[in-house]
């Protein structure tokens, strides 16, 4: 059994979780010595051009909305169990108490998340990515 949640993305993929939005990726650190030569910079300025243009491509789809998907597993249920739902049943899943769901987007799994309460909602804790 499992819940759909729609949720629209807030940042790229190679964004990290707490970076600020349409903020491009930092840019791998150089291992040559300080004060690399002309070729080092020119290469890290092509570098920095193509990541800035991978980011403006990516810009156009940042508000297409998505289907994430939280599983919930339920391992022991029958087709008469599920004849005898009703209002009020419990349905008992596999799930530990604590344990990291799946979370999947277009059947891909994406990362591992946590149950919280918030308030009155039920919500995802993202505790690993995939």
């Amino acid at each position: 059994m499992a819940t759909a949640l729609t949720t629209a993305p807030t940042m790229t993929p190679n964004m990290a979780l707490n970076s600020a939005p349409n903020t491009p990726p930092a840019l791998p650190q150089s291992k040559s010595p300080a004060g690399g030569d002309g070729a080092n910079a020119a290469a890290a300025g092509t570098q920095l051009a193509r990541l800035r243009g991978s980011a403006d491509a990516l810009a156009g789809f940042l508000h297409v909305p998505v289907s994430l998907r939280v599983e919930v597993p339920v391992v022991a249920l029958t087709v008469g169990d599920l004849f005898r739902l009703e209002k009020g049943s419990i349905v008992s899943t596999g799930q530990l108490t604590g344990a990291n769901v799946p979370l999947r987007v277009g059947g891909r799994l994406l990362a591992w998340g946590e149950f919280q309460v918030i308030g009155e909602h039920l919500a995802v804790r993202v505790a690993e990515l995939a």
